[in-house]
């Protein structure tokens, strides 16, 4: 009980405590409530959207072809964008410092950055097909959970425990989910960073400045709510992957090399 319904006399103290308590279900019954009509889903008492075996398994498919497209298809179009700014940029300055690294024989370290960049994305986008089995895309701020929790002991059957997603709390719950988004990735980012720029400084910092615009972008959208970080997570994950294609541009051309 809060410290002033202590002070009050036994049958004040017993009003107030039931008040209390029932603002605190009405509370999370408006929360529920509201979230079942943004989301235009029905909840199943532990508080997670109602779904058939058929929309799970057309959730999980549809989940799937988007993992699929994402580790595939912003690599071919960075591909392209990576070849483009080593034919059309300062070529010459590009072959003097591949030259250095195939005289120092470090095309394998630059294969090796490029996997653990391709590593990174994946990590980031599997659990997705498994969030899909949970809740659909329809959801709303429901899908910024990370983790869904669970009292245990005498409340081991309560509804899972989720972010509050309402007001100044849900968007400072969710600002912060961008930040977590942010470190998930920023390890890649940060050795594609330094590996790519040392063949190719200039187009790394347009890169970087693009990545640290989308990342500012990300969270000031994401705080708004779920899904209006789409635009500014797609600008990151461009860049992002054009310093990646980069690294394996330079390993390509390393490891390719063969001495006249």
């Amino acid at each position: 009980e809060s410290s002033w319904i202590g002070h009050l006399p036994p049958s004040r103290a017993a009003c107030a405590s039931l008040a209390r308590e029932r603002y605190i279900d009405l509370g999370l019954s408006l929360a529920a409530a509201a979230m079942s009509v943004v989301s235009n889903t029905k909840l199943r008492p532990d508080g997670l959207p109602e779904m058939t075996e058929e929309e799970q398994a057309k959730e999980v498919s549809n989940t799937q072809k988007m993992v699929f497209g994402l580790m595939t298809g912003p690599r071919v179009i960075c591909s392209g964008i990576a070849w483009l700014v080593y034919t059309f940029g300062r070529r010459g300055l590009y072959d003097v410092n591949i030259a250095v690294i195939i005289t120092m024989q470090r095309g394998w370290l630059y294969f090796a950055v490029g996997i653990f960049s391709m590593m990174v994305a994946w990590l980031n986008s599997w659990p997705m097909v498994l969030k899909a089995r949970l809740m659909s895309n329809n959801v709303s701020n429901l899908r910024s959970n990370m983790a869904l929790l669970r009292p245990i002991g005498a409340q081991a059957s309560e509804p899972f425990v989720i972010m509050e997603e309402g007001g100044p709390v849900g968007e400072y719950n969710r600002a912060n989910r961008s930040l977590f988004n942010f470190n998930e990735w920023a390890l890649g980012t940060v050795l594609n960073v330094v590996f790519a720029g040392t063949v190719f400084p200039f187009p790394t910092m347009v890169l970087v400045v693009g990545i640290a615009a989308s990342r500012v972008w990300h969270q000031r959208t994401y705080a708004q709510g779920y899904g209006k970080h789409a635009p500014a997570f797609f600008t990151f994950v461009i860049c992002n992957t054009t310093l990646e294609m980069l690294v394996w541009l330079v390993a390509w051309k390393a490891l390719s090399f063969r001495a006249e």
